[in-house]
């Protein structure tokens, strides 16, 4: 039989749906200790023009936010347009090299941000992970989500470790 999802990932909650334009938020952190890549799955609906949001990936010590600084990711596809029905494929980036990614306003979108843990800072102890997104704005509504998905457990078990917990 072949892997299902269930099978490859621990998925997490980053974010519930919610209104972006409420203020920044911080999502929760997840710990890629018994993991090597997590990809974020964000999305978002049509918003107001001129009312952006900034995603940034952050890493810290802890779920708890322990001790956070900015965590540049080099990989991401999106798919963007005013209907996403009529998008059929990812645009894909290779060379961010940035911590942070802006999304138009105006469009909706659907973004995977990849994080392979070999390019966190494991060695001072940083191996959680959180996405934040910055306030776009009150005009309109501009609602949003994410979700974790963990990937490429490190060791091999019928059930996948939690990624809530240090």
């Amino acid at each position: 039989m072949l892997p299902q999802l269930l099978d490859l990932f621990q998925i997490v909650s980053g974010n519930v749906p919610i209104d972006l334009g409420a203020g920044a938020l911080t999502g929760d952190y997840v710990s890629l200790k018994n993991y090597h890549t997590c990809s974020i799955l964000f999305f978002k609906d049509v918003g107001t023009t001129d009312e952006d949001t900034t995603l940034t990936l952050r890493q810290a010590k802890t779920v708890a936010g322990g001790s956070v600084k900015d965590l540049t990711f080099n990989r991401y596809g999106y798919k963007s347009g005013a209907d996403l029905a009529a998008v059929g494929t990812f645009t894909r980036v290779t060379d961010n090299n940035a911590a942070t990614l802006v999304l138009e306003g105006e469009l909706q979108k659907i973004v995977i941000i990849e994080v392979p843990v070999r390019e966190m800072d494991i060695a001072n102890g940083f191996d959680c992970i959180t996405l934040t997104t910055s306030d776009p704005g009150t005009t309109g509504a501009d609602l949003g989500c994410f979700l974790y998905f963990l990937g490429s457990p490190r060791f091999d078990q019928s059930t996948l470790p939690s990624a809530i917990i240090d």
